[in-house]
């Protein structure tokens, strides 16, 4: 039987931290055990106490060596922070995406850029773009994902691209580059394939006057199932296909869960084994290196990664296999230009895991939030409509040109990116100590080996950097001058990251939403939110409605009318339900 993380944590970590000192001070003093006890137990709060001064003195004289200050602390009314750590971990039950984040720097003074430090491990927070050119460009050498990072995300990504540093990401990513050549993004035919059927099912279930979801959060949703499908074919040359079973039922209808039953094929069960190990992942970040205490019984990656692997393994197999017996080659999936480059398995299997979560999960979520902004801005759907039925008309599949060529498909695309960027929150780890500075340009001293996590979506919804209206969804503001102002700084906007790691996906992300979105409108003139399909307990906390609840420099909380969570990706919780209508049928243009 495999040792759990918690079990190993707990003997190699945590039983001799706390029991061999008072061990040792036993065997060496004589004492009665009560005596032993109660030293104990004050001295463990003296000795984290202790620790973190030391600590905080080292930090203080280290930044008076480079010029430098302190970053503000954000310190909560327990010691050690036990009570934002606690918020942190119950952040989905009901707080707004991204207020965690302004709490702390409302509580390190209203700064930018900020020190939180939870049960002895400090971290620095920022969204501040020019800390995060440094992390992600000009400084990108001194930075690394990190032991932390590593150690919770290798049992689902292993040693790929999106798990390694320094020579092994470096590997991986010349790899796997070659592969995302404009013609390999640009493959419509297989976009056409994978949206006629989703349509199809949508039109079905709109026919019944039900709702459909288009949530991320469960592979049960439209768009999830959408992209999973065009991304495992399109690197793997076999599709997950699911699509195939029942979309779910509303909430509202009677037996729902019923009705919605995932049928158990493998294909089925990767998708929903994958859908599961991003869960866990989320979970284990969330507790950061605490995170093995919460797998003490079972180790929660086992299960459904058995369910990934037996998926995929077979299919690597065989394509080693006649790549061995006759040489055949596949130059159209990423499983053919791996195969290429190495024959090693695990190389292999890493390094598509790895790609297949981003070419899914980013998509997915893009596509599931214009929907949303659709719904919303009826106006903004017109617009969009009328150019697509311009350009392209309202039968025939959109050319490649023709997808370049819209420029307002191109800046709802970019707003809603830059509203509901895909990866809210992103995470490295210093190597060598070095300086950041605040909003006042002040320098802040950055130590070594610290954590540190930048926040995308609060830096593009900051009126710093968007003005007084970036709450607002406005894509427009795409198309005229405002720009050019907003932009000039091109770290105000990192949808898909920037430097050496900005996504290799990005452009099949823009052209496989586009192309979406082109067949759906040419489908479909109106678009309306369906809350009441959802379950209850995801609904809009009605504190949500009162802009006096909450962080002020959050003015969107409001406006919202679904409930947005993130584990990899931003997704909406409970599911994205929307009824369209049909245009009626005329002839073709």
């Amino acid at each position: 039987m495999a040792v759990t993380p918690g079990v190993y944590f707990l003997v190699t970590t945590l039983i001799p931290v706390l029991f061999c000192p008072p061990l040792v001070y036993w065997s060496v003093v004589s004492v009665t055990p009560g005596v032993l006890v109660c030293v104990y137990l004050f001295s463990l709060p003296v000795c984290l106490s202790a620790a973190s001064w030391l600590r905080r003195i080292k930090v203080a004289l280290a930044a008076r060596r480079l010029g430098a200050r302190v970053a503000g602390r954000a310190d909560g009314v327990l010691p050690w922070n036990i009570d934002l750590l606690v918020q942190g971990i119950t952040i989905n039950k009901s707080d707004y995406l991204g207020d965690p984040i302004l709490g702390a720097f409302k509580l390190a003074g209203g700064t930018d850029t900020c020190s939180l430090e939870i049960l002895g491990d400090d971290r620095l927070l920022t969204m501040n773009p020019d800390n995060i050119k440094k992390v992600l460009a000009t400084d990108f050498e001194n930075y690394r994902k990190g032991s932390l990072f590593n150690g919770i995300m290798e049992a689902m990504l292993g040693v790929g691209v999106f798990n390694s540093d320094g020579e092994m990401w470096q590997f991986h990513r010349k790899m796997t580059r070659p592969f995302f050549s404009k013609e390999r993004v640009t493959d419509l035919i297989l976009y056409e394939r994978m949206a006629a059927t989703a349509l199809q099912k949508m039109q079905e279930r709109f026919d019944a006057g039900l709702a459909v979801d288009f949530q991320v959060g469960s592979i049960m949703g439209l768009h999830a199932r959408f992209t999973l499908d065009a991304a495992s074919e399109f690197l793997l040359g076999a599709s997950v296909n699911s699509l195939d079973p029942p979309l779910p039922m509303p909430h509202n209808v009677p037996n729902s869960a019923a009705h919605s039953e995932f049928s158990s094929t493998p294909s089925t069960r990767f998708a929903r084994a994958f859908a599961t190990a991003q869960v866990t992942l989320l979970s284990r970040l969330e507790l950061g290196n605490i995170w093995p205490l919460a797998e003490i019984r079972r180790h929660k990656l086992q299960a459904p990664m058995a369910e990934i692997r037996a998926f995929i393994d077979p299919i690597v197999r065989n394509a080693m296999n006649k790549r061995k017996a006759d040489g055949t080659k596949d130059e159209k999936t990423l499983l053919g230009h791996l195969l290429d480059v190495t024959g090693d398995m695990k190389v292999i299997v890493d390094e598509t895991l790895n790609i297949l979560i981003a070419g899914r999960d980013t998509t997915a979520s893009l596509l599931t939030f214009v929907c949303y902004c659709l719904a919303m801005h009826p106006e903004v759907l017109r617009r969009l409509r009328q150019e697509i039925l311009e350009t392209v008309g309202n039968v025939r599949a959109p050319s490649y040109d023709q997808l370049r060529s819209m420029k307002y498909l191109r800046a709802v695309l970019n707003e809603t990116l830059r509203l509901f960027p895909p990866v809210p929150f992103n995470m490295r780890e210093t190597i060598n100590e070095t300086t950041w500075c605040d909003d006042s340009g002040r320098k802040i001293y950055v130590p070594p080996n610290t954590r540190l996590v930048y926040s995308v979506l609060n830096v593009h919804r900051s009126e710093t950097y968007w003005g007084p209206d970036a709450y607002i969804y406005d894509p427009d503001r795409w198309l005229d001058s405002r720009v050019q102002r907003y932009t000039s700084n091109p770290f105000t906007f990192i949808p898909f990251n920037a430097g050496p790691r900005i996504c290799l996906g990005q452009q099949f992300a823009y052209h496989e939403t586009s192309f979406f979105v082109v067949r759906f409108l040419q489908r479909f003139e109106h678009i309306e939110l369906a809350p009441e399909s959802q379950p209850p307990q995801t609904r809009i906390p009605e504190k949500w409605k009162d802009p006096s609840v909450g962080s002020p420099l959050n003015k969107r909380r409001p406006l919202e009318q679904c409930l947005m969570r993130s584990h990899l990706t931003m997704y909406a919780d409970g599911g994205l339900w929307i009824r369209a209508k049909q245009v009626e049928p005329v002839e073709a243009m």
